[in-house]
């Protein structure tokens, strides 16, 4: 298993404060995991797909009981397998952080939820974040 080397910052940030704004570049700089699916694509007959415009994408989500959606997604498909715990098939997608965060824009997201050591932000805080990366303060 290759290095996870978000999993590990996210561990650093949690143990260091002064680490979370380096974690947060990191964070954005990854292709991060979701359970989630492009619309109109078979994964069983094409594994690899390219998000065109214009194509919606769905991502498991759990609504919270005062409305907001909470979005899990993860460092590594480790991970994203240990929070399923189940031999049931499940449709994944590998995705820049950047673009699920412009694509799930209001929702409560959840980094390794079954993680030792996970991470929630606020839609407000992944607000903040991506107006530090570069290029992204392009409309919606």
């Amino acid at each position: 298993m290759a290095e996870d080397l978000l999993a590990k910052s996210l561990e650093k940030a949690a143990a260091d404060p002064s680490y979370k704004p380096q974690f947060g570049q990191i964070m954005l700089a990854s292709t991060i995991w979701v359970i989630g699916q492009i619309e109109g694509e078979n994964p069983s007959e094409r594994p690899v797909a390219e998000l065109k415009i214009g194509q919606n994408v769905t991502f498991q989500s759990q609504q919270l009981p005062d409305g907001r959606v909470l979005v899990p997604f993860f460092s590594s498909l480790e991970n994203l397998r240990a929070f399923i715990n189940t031999q049931e098939y499940v449709n994944y997608l590998s995705i820049p952080a950047t673009s699920l965060f412009r694509l799930t824009k209001g929702a409560i997201m959840v980094l390794n939820p079954a993680a030792r050591v996970s991470g929630r932000f606020e839609p407000e805080e992944i607000a903040k974040l991506m107006a530090t990366w570069p290029g992204d303060g392009r409309p919606n």
